[in-house]
């Protein structure tokens, strides 16, 4: 009789064990924020009431483990009052450098996180192109040439070096 109840407890207890562990473990803040970073590269416009990006923002202002530095790379695009949707593809650069500083938290390469913004913001741009070919950006128009023939990077770091990563030069009070 010992034998079948100790049998019979050790089944129970097999049983939750198993069920614990086929429940799925809670996201992470940074898994999510990686995750939504896809999404909108795959649909950026599928985010009609902008929860996706508001939670990306609200999470890229409140943690203390990634710091995503705003910088002029994409003027030309901030600049033009005609460009569709040119305010979320800046959002856009901002969660793909996000989402680049935590898969890669060992790269201190100051402007690898933005390059990788600006490839998400392209990866987004491809997507809504697909589906209004009419909404087109020659600045990223541009920018998608460069990267077809494999010269983002050749052609971002002096934009990415002027902008973000040197030091401005001190201004003489002469």
């Amino acid at each position: 009789m010992r034998i079948k109840s100790l049998a019979l407890l050790l089944s129970i207890a097999c049983l939750g064990t198993a069920a614990q562990a086929a429940e799925p473990a809670a996201e992470s803040d940074s898994a999510k924020m990686i995750r939504l970073t896809q999404a909108l590269e795959h649909d950026l416009l599928g985010d009609t009431d902008n929860s996706m990006r508001a939670w990306l923002l609200d999470w890229l202002m409140q943690t203390p483990d990634h710091t995503v530095v705003v910088c002029d790379v994409v003027s030309p695009l901030v600049k033009d009052d005609r460009a569709p949707n040119a305010g979320i593809y800046v959002l856009q650069q901002m969660f793909g450098n996000g989402a680049y500083q935590i898969g890669h938290p060992d790269d201190k390469d100051p402007g690898a996180p933005q390059l990788a913004g600006v490839e998400s913001m392209l990866r987004a741009y491809s997507a809504v192109l697909t589906k209004q070919p009419q909404s087109r950006i020659a600045y990223l128009d541009t920018l998608l040439e460069q990267q077809t023939a494999g010269k983002l990077k050749q052609y971002m770091t002096p934009i990415i070096d002027e902008k973000c990563t040197k030091a401005p030069a001190a201004k003489s009070d002469a």
